[in-house]
């Protein structure tokens, strides 16, 4: 109760503070990172749209938390917003995504207790951890959730760090975090290969989803790497209208069910954001060729490969999905770049 009354006192006002509590509230100890407050007076919250040192300052706690995975920039968008929902929600604050003295103060404490190394070991606690246990179980790991990091949580660790390729010894450090997110969100391009995505995700394989998406008509908004409250209704409608559980996560049965509504010539596949490949890196030097494709022919399908396919759909006057479905290779091949009998 009095977590929540804070939270809605810290929505309308501003906090007045003199800069020797300023100082002592807001210093984040495991970032080295002091808030820089040049007046007595510091107005709260923080909120989407609020941009500066402060909001860099909780963008490097809330990753260090494990909670925000893109890059700190001072800029509070969606991203951001959502980390916050998530922290808050784990610590049963008021989850609205705002900054407020609670939230901050819970930050500041959570921060603290990890220690400046951000390394995860046999006998940490807290929220990083809960983090860490539940998404080795998204990855199919047998991990307990209880905030605490003991051998079954190891046991799990090590058995990840083993299927990537890594040394075993329980040390969950940047490196292996990386690679868990990898694993969770950035894994999609070979044939297969799709992670479970969810609300708050982010990363390459969100964009390929939304592209999907849009390409079946239940996604109209930019394609981004972020995983938000459209992503998810388009795909709640998607899940509906297939008669699968109408849950919001992008699944394997969602992913199979999303590229069996897109036609493809026989012995090819259907192209997308993120994909790798020979096939891909036939399809780029035929953009090259035609003067669309000006990067290097390496075989993943980036940005600049979805807009180089845009722009032969639209001459060739295609829906400009930037997916290279049956109408593509087909126009691919009538101009004369790809050989029909020579599939990928």
């Amino acid at each position: 109760m009095e977590r929540k009354r804070l939270e809605d006192i810290s929505q309308g006002n501003c906090l007045k503070l003199n800069s020797t509590a300023a100082i002592a509230k807001f210093s984040f100890v495991t970032i080295a990172a002091v808030l820089s407050i040049a007046s007595p007076v510091l107005a709260l919250p923080f909120k989407r749209g609020n941009n500066g040192p402060e909001v860099l300052n909780i963008q490097r706690c809330l990753r260090t938390l494990g909670y925000f995975t893109g890059q700190p920039n001072g800029n509070f968008g969606p991203g951001t917003e959502a980390a916050v929902i998530k922290f808050q929600q784990v610590e049963k604050i008021l989850p609205n995504g705002v900054v407020g003295p609670t939230t901050l103060g819970v930050l500041q404490r959570q921060c603290k207790n990890t220690s400046s190394s951000n390394v995860l070991r046999r006998g940490s606690r807290g929220a990083a951890v809960r983090k860490l246990q539940e998404d080795l179980r998204r990855l199919g790991l047998n991990s307990p959730v209880t905030d605490f990091f003991g051998p079954e949580t190891e046991q799990a660790v090590n058995r990840f760090k083993k299927n990537q390729g890594l040394p075993t010894d329980g040390i969950v450090d940047q490196k292996t975090q990386q690679t868990i997110q990898t694993a969770l969100t950035g894994n999609c391009g070979r044939v297969g290969q799709y992670p479970s995505l969810r609300l708050s995700d982010q990363g390459a394989c969100v964009k390929k989803l939304q592209q999907l998406l849009k390409y079946n008509e239940y996604y109209n908004r930019p394609l981004t790497d972020y995983f938000g409250k459209e992503t998810q209704q388009a795909v709640i409608k998607f899940e509906q209208n297939n008669e699968l559980q109408p849950d919001g996560v992008a699944d394997a049965n969602v992913w199979k069910a999303l590229l069996a509504n897109i036609r493809k010539p026989d012995g090819r596949r259907v192209i997308s954001f993120a994909d790798r490949g020979d096939d891909v890196k036939e399809v780029q030097d035929s953009l090259r060729r035609m003067g669309l494709f000006k990067d290097a022919v390496n075989g993943y399908y980036g940005d600049s490969t979805m807009l180089a396919v845009m722009a032969l759909q639209k001459r060739q006057r295609l829906p400009e999905s930037g997916v290279v479905d049956l109408r593509t290779w087909e126009a691919l091949r009538l101009i004369g770049f790809i050989n029909k009998s020579n599939p990928a």
